[in-house]
């Protein structure tokens, strides 16, 4: 299971450590409760 990142500006999950959309750095969340949100 890879690490899972959240964006809280766009408030969009992501794989990276910096946000694609936004560039920001983003923040370590928990694995579980990934499966119900959708990647970006």
């Amino acid at each position: 299971m890879p690490n899972i990142y959240f964006c809280r500006n766009c408030r969009k999950y992501t794989l990276e450590q910096r946000c694609p959309k936004c560039r920001r750095k983003t923040t370590d969340t928990e694995p579980h409760g990934f499966c119900e949100t959708s990647l970006l």
